[in-house]
């Protein structure tokens, strides 16, 4: 569509995850920030005298993001709240169903936030407070006991503390909340879909609450009857917290306004009398010696905290049930827009995500265990439950090996097969003559790349492993909780976990588990350092974060910013700036920025704004095969068609077959082209270099082919697999297709300097 406008086109290019640095994603050696923030930075290409490079009325911008979530070494320690991301991305996992379904499934999700902050608080006081400074005081013999006891408490609250620390910083502009359709397809596209919960304030708050009353607890326990009283008032402070994080407001049901100031100052006064506990267990553990009824009690803890983690799950479970039952089924293409797992995916992520975190208790406390037993007394008691999650990561392992065996069974069948398509699929291009060792690498990366269709499968195996090791925990703990002494494992249940009995066969387990517990432990304090010392090792730690902190705080505010409340912002403030200046602007996203890129329109296009001047282009985007079916509340094929209908068709995919992480966006079954969304593309469509078009999406040969296959007869280029994908031959073509204003392919050949 030509809209008349003969002003320049701005190529505006949006990276992917691990922060790609401005020069890369503009394939320059020497770029300069032109507009944007120390955070959200706008960059152009320049050459050795300082002047802009690109083609004439033709501009290229790159949009950086990356320092959001790898700018500073700090960020490195979010490795740590992998497991509170994990739940609170759960929440944005639910479909949109039933609206009292939906309530009870985010309270659910609520309180495995909480009650997982809670664990992760036992953890740190058994491991300082128990196996330190208690079952190992000798260890330290340049400390009192006494002095040592009071240390650990405090040291272990500071644990909880520093979570709260890391999780104060906020990234949110103040975003606009009036105007838009609380109505949309897509939940992007609703007033306050990016500002979060406006509980997250008093959430961060009982969950530092909570988190100081179980190391209190821990504390009080090791003290002795003495302290008893000072012990209940502590625990009916912790089931307060955590009943009231349960029943808080969400934002994606009610919308509600911010919290009240009595319930903010509610939550300040269970800080308040949390500390006190705590200070006071740290008294009671100096001035007291160890209880001898302390195992009995740190062991019971751990049971009511196992049996209520099940339970939370459980109710997830059949909250996330009726709310899959009850979405809307629009014509979803042959399934390839459906949610993972039959809409159970956020039920199948916070799993994981608890089983990690009791992985990362059980690791640190058979990991400090192993570190100070050599200078103990006697050998050290872990808790029953630690060493039974233990067991469960041990049992875990088994489960991902006999995964790895089945998938190198089907590589050895298919191998063939994928060799072939790789053959076929540069024979069509004009280019067969391939060495074999090359076909067989890109038949390969073909593959690899088939993978991802399996990860869903791949996550609810393990997930059904858990729940399996969860119900044969469950009926081991709940004797253990009401205070009777603890069962072994069920009979049903081929071995145990149990160090006090265990069964023949079952030592290896634990010891397996054990030993891939240590190596990660081990792996995560490397990564730590590296990324502490080379952004680029920082950039790929953090990519974890990328993907997950785009989301808004909701159910757990311990994890980092979400960078959409302020990357999404900029973006749409660059876009206007552009058509204000008469500019048409075409929105390049790759990978995690397609993401990005859909959101900003989607809101562009709820908000009334003008997309008349827009085109957009998507590369290596994870739309289709991984964010609309993970989150069809926000990404759906609703929302798809609205964004395309509304760029009138201007919207194009670039993906490749070798790419392991992305695919097909506007179209599928590839084994024919066919319309997909849109109509297909034509005379405007890829050259004959290999590139394929499948309605909106363009398929495109890796490596590509050269230009003059006569005279070249090997394929020199690697793989490009999920990148550069704006050096593709096809992509000055693709851009000129979906410019509002059609300017001639050759006009957007780079690279002259611009006078």
């Amino acid at each position: 569509m030509d809209n008349g406008s003969d002003g320049p086109v701005v190529e505006l290019r949006v990276h992917g995850v691990s922060g790609t640095p401005p020069e890369a994603v503009l394939d320059a050696p020497q770029v300069r920030q032109v507009a944007g923030d120390e955070w959200a930075r706008i960059f152009r290409a320049i050459d050795d005298h300082g002047r802009e490079v690109g083609a004439p009325g033709h501009v290229v911008e790159a949009l950086h993001w990356g320092r959001y979530t790898s700018g500073s070494w700090t960020f490195a320690l979010w490795l740590l709240l992998v497991p509170f991301g994990m739940v609170n991305v759960a929440r944005f996992m639910l479909p949109e169903g039933g609206r009292r379904a939906l309530t009870v499934a985010a309270g659910a999700l609520r309180a495995l936030g909480v009650l997982l902050t809670c664990l992760i608080a036992l953890g740190a006081g058994i491991v300082l407070v128990d196996l330190v400074a208690t079952q190992a005081p000798s260890a330290i013999s340049a400390v009192s006991a006494p002095v040592l006891r009071a240390a650990a408490v405090l040291a272990a609250g500071a644990v909880v503390l520093g979570f709260f620390v890391l999780a104060r910083s906020s990234l949110d502009r103040n975003l606009p909340v009036d105007g838009g359709d609380e109505d949309a397809a897509s939940v992007l596209a609703r007033p306050r879909a990016l500002a979060g919960d406006p509980d997250v304030p008093v959430l961060r708050r009982l969950h530092l609450a909570a988190g100081l009353a179980t190391v209190a607890v821990v504390g009080l326990l090791e003290a002795g009857g003495a302290w008893r009283p000072a012990l209940w008032p502590t625990v009916v402070l912790l089931g307060a917290a955590i009943v009231a994080v349960t029943v808080l407001g969400d934002p994606r049901t009610a919308w509600q306004d911010r919290a009240t100031t009595s319930a903010r100052a509610a939550a300040a006064v269970a800080i308040a009398v949390a500390a006190l506990a705590l200070l006071a267990a740290a008294v009671a553990v100096a001035v007291d010696t160890p209880a001898p009824v302390a195992r009995a009690g740190l062991d019971q803890a751990c049971a009511v905290l196992v049996v209520t983690v099940v339970a939370a799950l459980g109710v997830l479970l059949v909250a996330n049930l009726v709310v899959a039952r009850g979405r809307a089924r629009p014509d979803d293409g042959d399934g390839r827009f459906a949610p993972f797992a039959h809409g159970l995916a956020a039920t199948v992520v916070a799993a994981l995500g608890v089983f990690l975190g009791i992985g990362y208790t059980g690791a640190a406390a058979f990991g400090t265990a192993k570190l100070v037993e050599a200078a103990a007394t006697a050998p050290l008691v872990v808790p029953e439950m630690f060493s039974r999650a233990v067991y469960a990561w041990g049992l875990s392992t088994i489960v991902a090996a006999g995964i790895a065996v089945v998938a190198a069974v089907a590589w050895l069948r298919r191998r063939e097969d994928f060799r072939r398509r790789a053959e076929d699929a540069f024979v069509a291009a004009g280019f067969d003559g391939l060495p074999a060792t090359r076909v067989r690498e890109i038949g390969t990366a073909m593959w690899i790349a088939r993978v991802k269709q399996h990860v869903v499968a791949i996550a609810v195996t393990l997930a059904l492993t858990g729940a399996v090791l969860s119900l044969a925990a469950l009926e081991a703990a709940l004797p253990q909780a009401v205070g009777h002494a603890p069962r072994d494992l069920p009979r049903w249940f081929v071995l145990t976990a149990s160090t006090q009995h265990p069964r023949p066969g079952s030592g290896w387990v634990l010891a397996l588990g054990t030993l891939v517990l240590a190596a990660a432990a081990l792996r995560l304090v490397l990564l730590g350092r590296a990324a502490a010392r080379q952004s680029t090792t920082r950039r790929g730690v953090n990519v974890v974060w990328d993907v997950v902190a785009f989301w808004p705080r909701a159910v757990h505010p311990f994890v980092p910013p979400p960078y959409s409340q302020s990357v999404v912002p900029r973006l749409a403030d660059r876009l206007r700036y552009h058509l204000a200046e008469g500019r048409s602007v075409v929105l390049c996203g790759h990978s995690q920025g397609s993401l990005i890129s859909f959101a900003t329109l989607v809101r562009q296009v709820g908000l009334g704004g003008d997309t008349a001047r827009i085109g957009l282009l998507t590369l290596g985007s994870q739309i289709q095969v991984l964010f609309s079916r993970a989150f069809p509340a926000a990404v759906n094929l609703p929302a798809v068609r609205g964004l395309v209908d509304a760029l009138d068709g201007r919207w194009r995919n670039l993906y490749r077959d070798t790419d392991p992480l992305a695919g097909p966006v506007l179209s599928w079954r590839h084994r024919d082209p066919e319309p997909g969304l849109v109509e297909p593309i034509g005379p405007g469509g890829p050259d004959d270099r290999g590139a394929r078009a499948f309605g909106g999406d363009w398929r495109l040969l890796d490596p590509p082919v050269p230009e003059d296959p006569g005279l070249q007869r090997r394929a020199l280029l690697p793989l490009r697999r999920h990148s550069d994908f704006w050096a593709d031959p096809s992509w000055p073509r693709a851009v000129a297709v979906v410019t509002p204003t059609r300017v001639p392919v050759e006009e957007f050949r780079p690279q002259a300097p611009i006078a």
